[in-house]
C-alpha cells in the first residue's frame, strides 16, 4: 500500500492489485480441475448404480412373469418376455454419454445386446462395461444365479 505524501491519498498500486488478481486465478483454475475430476467420478458411480438397480429390478420382474429382458445400451430397458404381463417395462436412463454393452456371456440372447432372465429370477454368469467418451469403462462380472455384481478384474476366492 502506498502514501502520497502531498495528496495523502491512500490505495494499492496496480501492480499490487495484479498480483492479487493472478493469485485468485490460478486458485480458481485447481478448484476447477478438481470438480471436474469430482463429476467424473460421480457419473462413474451414478452408472453403477443405475445399472445395478436396473439388474435388480429386472430379477424381480422376470420373477413369476415367464421370465425378464434387460435392454444394453444409453437406456437400460426392462422388459417381461410376456407381453401381456404388468408392468409393461421399466426404464432408467444412464448419466449423460454413458452406455452399457455385454461383454462375456454364458446365456442364449435374442439379441447381443440384451440379456434374458429366467422365471426365477436367474440367469447366466456374464460382464457388462459401461463406457463414456474419455473416461476409463467399467467392467462388471454379473453371478447370474445370486445376481452378485463385482468388478471385473476382481478374482473369486477358489475360482481357479
Amino acid at each position: 500500500m502506498t502514501r502520497l505524501t502531498g495528496a495523502r491519498q491512500i490505495g494499492f498500486t496496480l501492480i499490487e492489485l495484479l498480483a492479487v488478481l493472478v493469485v485468485l486465478s490460478m486458485a480458481a483454475a485447481l478448484g476447477v480441475g478438481a470438480l471436474g475430476r469430482t463429476t467424473i467420478a460421480h457419473q462413474r458411480v451414478m452408472a453403477n448404480a443405475t445399472l445395478q438397480e436396473m439388474l435388480e429390478r429386472t430379477r424381480q420382474l422376470a420373477d413369476g412373469r415367464g421370465g425378464a429382458i434387460l435392454e444394453l445400451g444409453p437406456r437400460l430397458v426392462a422388459r417381461p418376455v410376456d407381453p401381456g404381463a404388468q408392468p409393461d417395462g421399466i426404464i432408467r436412463t444412464l448419466p449423460r454419454g454413458w452406455s452399457a454393452r455385454l461383454e462375456l456371456t454364458a446365456i442364449a440372447t435374442d439379441d447381443a445386446g440384451s440379456i434374458r432372465f429366467a422365471p426365477d429370477g436367474s440367469c447366466g454368469d456374464f460382464e457388462i462395461t459401461l463406457s463414456a467418451e474419455e473416461i476409463p469403462p467399467i467392467t462388471l462380472r454379473v453371478l447370474g444365479l445370486t445376481g452378485q455384481v463385482i468388478p471385473a478384474t476382481y478374482e473369486l476366492r477358489g475360482s481357479r
